[in-house]
């Protein structure tokens, strides 16, 4: 634990600090105040990849007089790619404040003593959060992020004729995704998308194989026979979703059109991807996430080109 920041509010004295792994229960206890869902601590473990880099990022609200943890947010570290450079990407997760200590902006605080932790630790970083429409207006009014994408759940509809013509032409495969072909698929495939998470078979084993909650469908995906990339599936309630997908660029069109076959699959599509398959006329659904740059402004005043280029899907929000 690192005492960072003192705040004295008409409430009580707050101290900001370094969380160390000994927060998970208190983590887990305001979690499930403010988003009234049940988490238990091995959850935040796995989550916060405390083996990656040996160390977890995140930053806590303490109320000084009962030693109560009253807000808190954390950042993911993942292994991206920044057009030519390794980078280290930071997805800030689990923004919250007690709802009987907000008022005192300790959200903004918080966030920019946790982007100095990072700026401090790590030589290339990339920090970046999918928030809901509360946490976009904060930061926006305090310049902490930027806007990069509305997320759109979408979804393909097919003529009648279509699964005839493309079931030959595009295989999904479950359970055949070994970790040799994983590997090769994602040297490959990495060159066709300058801005995303480095999706090699570490980050897939953590984040699939390995999540304490949920449950995926793997696919290997083939072109007439021959493997062009690999996807994930898994059901949300009633909807089947695609949470994760690393494809050749040039066959997204033949990947989404064979989507038409899973009857009513939702999976998120960045702007520059969407632009480019406009002609399968998807439906299109708002939803109240946006993908947005975290840093100072700086860095991120005209983040134009990252617009242009950052990929991203489900599994880059912690909820799926």
């Amino acid at each position: 634990m690192l005492f960072l920041e003192e705040v004295q509010t008409s409430q009580g004295m707050i101290l900001l600090l370094q969380e160390t792994p000994s927060y998970y229960a208190q983590v887990a206890n305001l979690f499930r105040k403010v988003f009234y869902r049940n988490y238990t601590s091995d959850y935040f473990k796995w989550k916060y990849r405390e083996s990656f880099r040996e160390q977890i990022f995140a930053i806590g609200a303490v109320e000084t007089a009962t030693n109560t943890l009253v807000g808190h947010v954390a950042a993911v570290p993942l292994r991206g790619k920044l057009y030519d450079k390794d980078c280290t990407f930071f997805q800030f997760v689990d923004a919250m404040v007690d709802p009987h200590w907000r008022g005192h902006n300790l959200l903004t605080r918080m966030i920019h003593l946790l982007v100095k932790l990072i700026k401090a630790t790590t030589q290339n970083s990339f920090c970046y959060v999918f928030p809901g429409p509360i946490s976009l207006e904060i930061g926006k009014k305090y310049k902490w992020l930027y806007p990069v994408d509305a997320v759109q759940d979408i979804s393909f509809r097919a003529p009648s004729v279509l699964p005839r013509l493309t079931k030959p032409v595009i295989q999904f495969e479950e359970n055949r995704l070994t970790v040799d072909t994983h590997e090769k698929l994602f040297r490959q495939i990495l060159i066709d998308y300058p801005c995303c998470i480095q999706r090699d078979w570490t980050f897939f084993k953590w984040r699939f194989f390995e999540h304490p909650a949920n449950k995926y469908n793997y696919c290997l995906v083939k072109l007439m026979g021959k493997p062009i990339g690999w996807s994930v599936f898994m059901k949300v309630q009633h909807e089947l979703r695609l949470i994760d997908y690393w494809v050749f660029k040039k066959f997204l069109p033949l990947f989404f059109t064979a989507l038409c076959n899973y009857n009513g699959v939702t999976v998120w599509i960045p702007k520059h991807i969407r632009i480019a398959i406009k002609h399968l006329r998807p439906r299109y659904k708002d939803t109240p996430i946006t993908a947005c740059l975290i840093g100072d402004e700086k860095i991120w005043a005209n983040p134009t080109s990252i617009r242009d280029d950052i990929f991203y899907t489900m599994a880059d929000i912690d909820i799926y």
